[in-house]
């Protein structure tokens, strides 16, 4: 809760010395403290001629060194001042720069809790506050002007100004305590907490300052600039770096004085005890009150102040609890209920008058009282006004119609005193349409008998009175209307709807009945949509609606032809079978009549699963079954898809019915009921010849529909027929076999079917494959040995050259393999379109039980090379496959067959450091190691790239040429050295035919590259032949010899070892001072 303040400006004398505190703020005392600064502050005035400075000076001993210089002492010296800048406008407390601010620090000086049933009172004989001074060393004051003391009665600390200067008297008493009263008293209310507070301001002011220091020993020096020798004094040097450098900013803070001594003053705050105080419940409303338990005791809200009431203490606030607007949002007001009306106001059972007319926001009165408002309680609403009205209210009829016309103009927004029985709102509606639409059925009669009311206008939509009467539903009001002369019956809105129209829609049996009984009713009328009100009728499902109709069916002055057609449509779609019974009676009723999507009753049943309307329909004499509606389909197909089996038996008892009726898809029946795996159903349709064999616009056959779906009841049934052809091509994209199909989805239930009824497995797709060659790159094992003596060609190749044992050997299939090999014996060295052959793919898939089993095979050719000129050696090598390669060496395989990038297989296998392929094709006779690739890099120069000592040295042991060069002029010795291979490089190094000194086409030697990598060992092993030469001999001085690139990348020590190198006889290579 807020406090309550008090507050008394005393005069301070000083005291003994005590500690400062300071005091957190209360909500209301710290809002009102901010406004207080902020009035002064506004008035703050520094005195920027005399602006506050601070000197400090410190006399010590001299120490020896100096001691002839100043043996009085040394003066150390300190001038704080502050900088004043440019002003910024718009800134009141910005004083050139200086930031001039006022606080106030508070210190409790005495509290209590009274939890008595009266007041009690505080006593005080003395009391003390702590000051704090001046900042030390500053010398400056803030003094009150003198109209301050004549404006303690306007706040705490008046509203005169403040005046800042060096010149004012300041305070230096640290922690100094003063007392602020002799004695005081306050009274506290009973349960409430009560406390005092002292208040002190004080003003601070920070900003940009300057600080200058000086030394005077025998003559004064500018300390922070003076450069002091190692030799002088400590005290010198302590107290420079004490000073150097200087402050770049400074805060400092004074008391605010009235004349020579601080100003304090005393303030009263008192908080109610919220758990003593509780929560007023508003129990009821009356008379613009709110009761609070009883009714002597009320609440009004709309007071200012002394909102509370009792009869003891007359109007009165409430301190702990203000308001109770959060109770009164949250008061659920029932719905006030109007007694009588008197003077344009009504009385309510609240006992206050209620005025809508007055003009006023405020529309209730308490007898003749001053008017107010209820912004959280309901209004009699419009329909209650309205129910006042129609009562036997003692109100003439004259004042009820004066009444209703003006609550038509509030609820509309038109003038008040401007009533007019034929207004019109935005909608066009005049007070007669709103009153038959809102069902004020009083009030409507008084306004049809008066003569001033035009009865036949219409309103924005073209409705009159009669069609918002029947379309509410008030028999009394249609009945007024259509006696009054020049009524329309059939007079059509916007939308082309009648009386009678909006009657049938919104089911109002009693005015359709009456509005039927007029000789002058039209029934053919259509709306905008083509329907009829019979056709509504229909439509909801009402048949006494429809017998209405039927019972004045001769009325109808000339009969179109759909007007019992269209409505038979829609009641057999909605099933209404008793509705279909009587329209399907009437004479000029057409039976095979179709609606806009072209379905005719019979098929709209049908589509909708209607098995009685069916049935009824059936038994017509004159009923078409193969009618096809917008989407082509026939009522059998509708019955199908809905596996409506007893329907289907009614469909195809018609000797009229065709069986093999197609629709939008050119799908039959029968295709439908196998997709659907409906047994009965295809047994209905077989037994109606229906035809297997027809296929829809995808290709699809009925037997392939019921494969796809798993549907193998009715796959078996499809294929023992003696007509079925099992050999069809069931998907367009492919054309694939019903074989190829059971193959795909690994159905081997339909592949046994189709293979004991003989299907044809020769017969491939458009890719030329078979159901073998596709089990066989499917891995489907099963598959693949119940087609396999099925098939004619075991060597047929597809599209892409690939055969059956092409696809087993990719697979790795070797239990294939086998069983192929046992039965068929197929051709091992065809080749596809790539020119790899069987032996290959196993060979570059790694499938070594598969290579074997082929290899085994006769007249195997091992050395066939593929598009990319591999042959199996190659896939081998390059997968380090050696248990395959021993096998495949019994082959007597070319080891010198390069590929279209030149490469050998030993190539291969050294590029992937295969260490055992290579030595085993190292053994293959007629081998040439010299052999070069694309990039003329040969199996040594492939060996030293890798790096592997072990494959280095079985290439040398086959005497290779170490000096072939490569497009880059690069031999194996330079590969070595530039990938850092130590061991490679000494075995290379080694060979007596090796040119150590050979560059390339970058000018650098093998030694340059290992120089280049940093590569100390490798450096050494060259020099340490005595026949490296380090010495760059180039064309031109570049970054290409070993001496530039060591110092180039701070190698120094090898650069050290090249410049000492020596040659076979000791001699340096490079000439002292080169």
């Amino acid at each position: 809760m807020k406090p309550q303040f008090l507050v008394a400006a005393l005069w301070v004398t000083v005291q003994s010395q005590g500690a400062s505190v300071d005091i957190k703020h209360s909500e209301l005392g710290e809002y009102f403290i901010k406004k207080q600064i902020k009035e002064l502050e506004s008035n703050l005035q520094l005195d920027m001629e005399n602006l506050p400075a601070s000197v400090t000076e410190i006399i010590e001993p001299t120490c020896a060194k100096h001691w002839i210089y100043c043996h009085k002492g040394v003066n150390f010296t300190q001038k704080l001042t502050l900088l004043p800048g440019k002003q910024i406008d718009g800134d009141k407390v910005n004083h050139q720069g200086l930031n001039v601010s006022l606080i106030l620090k508070r210190q409790v000086l005495r509290r209590t809790r009274n939890t008595m049933f009266h007041p009690v009172t505080i006593s005080r004989t003395q009391q003390y506050a702590t000051i704090e001074s001046t900042t030390e060393g500053w010398n400056f004051g803030a003094q009150l002007s003198g109209s301050f003391m004549q404006a303690l009665g306007e706040g705490i600390l008046g509203t005169g100004g403040l005046s800042i200067s060096a010149s004012h008297s300041r305070f230096t008493s640290t922690g100094t305590q003063v007392s602020v009263a002799d004695s005081s008293t306050f009274n506290c209310p009973s349960n409430f907490v009560c406390w005092s507070e002292s208040w002190v301001p004080y003003v601070k002011i920070s900003g940009p300052c300057k600080g200058q220091a000086w030394i005077d020993c025998g003559g004064e020096q500018e300390t922070c600039s003076t450069v002091f020798l190692k030799s002088a004094c400590s005290q010198f040097h302590h107290w420079k770096a004490k000073v150097c450098p200087g402050p770049s900013t400074c805060e400092i803070m004074t008391p605010v004085m009235e004349g020579d001594r601080p100003w304090v003053t005393e303030v009263y705050f008192e908080d109610p005890i919220m758990e003593l105080h509780p929560k007023p419940i508003i129990s009821g409303y009356q008379s613009g009150y709110y009761l609070l338990s009883s009714a002597d005791y009320r609440y009004d809200p709309l007071r200012t102040n002394g909102k509370y009431w009792t009869p003891r203490e007359d109007w009165h606030d409430n301190r702990a609890w203000p308001t109770l607007d959060e109770e009164i949002a949250k008061f659920n007001h029932s719905v006030p209920k109007i007694v009588t009306f008197a003077d344009e106001c009504y009385w309510l059972d609240t006992l206050e008058n209620y005025c809508p007319w007055n003009g006023r926001p405020a529309h209730y009165y308490f007898t003749k009282g001053v008017p107010y408002t209820k912004p959280t309680a309901p209004d009699p609403s419009t329909q209650d006004i309205v129910d006042f009205l129609q009562l036997e209210n003692g109100m003439t009829d004259t004042q009820v119609m004066a009444q209703y016309l003006k609550l038509f103009n509030r609820e509309h927004g038109l003038p008040l005193d401007q009533p007019d029985f034929n207004a019109r709102n935005q909608w066009q509606q005049t007070p007669l349409i709103w009153g038959v639409i809102q069902g004020h059925e009083i009030m409507v009669q008084l306004l049809l008998g008066n003569p001033k009311v035009e009865l036949f206008v219409k309103d924005f939509s073209s409705r009159t009175a009669l069609s918002w009467a029947a379309g509410g539903g008030y028999l009394v009001l249609v009945k007024h209307m259509l006696a009054i002369d020049g009524s329309d019956l059939n007079f059509a809105d916007d939308k082309g709807r009648t009386a009678l129209w909006w009657a049938v829609h919104n089911r109002h049996e009693t005015v359709m009945q009456q509005l039927l009984s007029r000789p002058d009713m039209d029934v053919a009328i259509q709306d905008d949509s083509g329907h009829t009100a019979l056709w509504w009728a229909v439509h909801g499902g009402k048949a006494r609606y429809v017998e209405a109709f039927v019972a004045v069916s001769n009325k109808v002055p000339s009969e179109p032809r759909d007007y019992w057609s269209k409505p038979l449509v829609t009641a057999a779609e909605r099933g209404f079978v008793d509705i279909v019974r009587l329209i399907i009676k009437q004479h000029n009723v057409q039976v095979n009549y179709k609606d806009d999507m072209r379905q005719t009753p019979l098929s709209a049943a049908a589509k909708n699963g209607h098995n009685k309307v069916v049935n009824v329909l059936l038994k017509h004499e004159f009923i078409d079954a193969n009618t096809l509606d917008y989407h082509r389909h026939a009522p059998l197909h509708y019955s199908v898809k809905r596996d409506n089996v007893e329907m289907t038996r009614w469909l195809l008892a018609l000797d009229s019915i065709d069986v093999n009726i197609r629709d939008y898809e050119d799908s039959t029946a029968l295709l439908s009921a196998s997709k659907n795996g409906n047994l009965d159903l295809v047994n209905l349709l077989l037994d109606k010849n229906a035809d297997p064999n027809l296929q829809n616009n995808h290709n699809l056959v009925p037997i392939a529909a019921a494969a796809g779906k798993g549907h193998f009841s009715v796959v078996k049934k499809l294929a023992h027929l003696k007509n079925i052809n099992l050999n069809h091509r069931v998907q367009s994209e492919q054309s694939t076999t019903m074989l190829l199909f059971a193959v795909k989805n690994n159905n081997l239930d339909l592949l046994r079917i189709l293979i004991k009824n003989n299907a044809d497995a020769n017969v491939h797709d458009d890719y030329l494959t078979t159901p073998l060659m596709l089990a066989a790159q499917t891995n489907n094992t099963n598959a693949f040995k119940l087609l396999l003596n099925k098939t004619s060609d075991i060597n047929s190749r597809n599209y892409q050259g690939r055969t059956v044992l092409s696809f087993l050997a990719e697979n790795g299939n070797h239990e294939l393999i086998q069983f192929v090999t046992n039965e068929r014996n197929p051709d091992p060295n065809i080749h596809d379109q790539d020119y790899k052959t069987p032996v290959a793919w196993a060979a570059e898939k790694k499938h070594f039980e598969a290579l074997r089993l082929i290899l085994d095979m006769d007249a195997i050719l091992v050395n066939t090379q593929d598009r990319a000129g591999r042959t199996p050696l190659s896939y081998l090598a390059e997968n380090g496959w050696h248990d395959m390669i021993k096998l495949l060496i019994s082959r007597f395989p070319s080891a010198n067959l390069q590929d279209k990038g030149g490469k050998t297989p030993l190539m291969w296998a050294i590029e992937k450091n295969h260490l055992e392929a290579a030595r085993l094709i190292l053994d293959i006779h007629f081998i040439n190691v010299n052999l070069k690739d694309r990039r003329n890099w040969t199996a040594l120069a492939y060996a030293a790239k890798v790096g592997n000592p072990d494959i280095v040295s079985l290439v040398l042991a086959k005497d290779p040429d170490p000096n072939i060069q490569d497009e880059d002029q690069r031999t194996a010795l330079q590969w070595a050295a530039e990938r850092g291979h130590f061991e490679a490089l000494k075995l290379i190094a080694r060979s007596p035919r090796t040119a150590l000194n050979h560059r390339d086409i970058s000018d650098r030697s093998a030694l340059a590259y290992a120089v280049l990598t940093g590569n100390t060992a490798m450096v050494k092993l060259l020099l340490d032949t005595g026949l490296v030469d380090p010495v760059y001999r180039g064309g031109s001085p570049d970054f290409s010899g070993p001496l530039p690139l060591a110092q180039l990348h701070d190698h120094s020590h090898i650069a050290e070892m090249l410049l000492n190198a020596t040659n076979k006889n000791g001699t340096k290579w490079f000439e002292p001072g080169s």
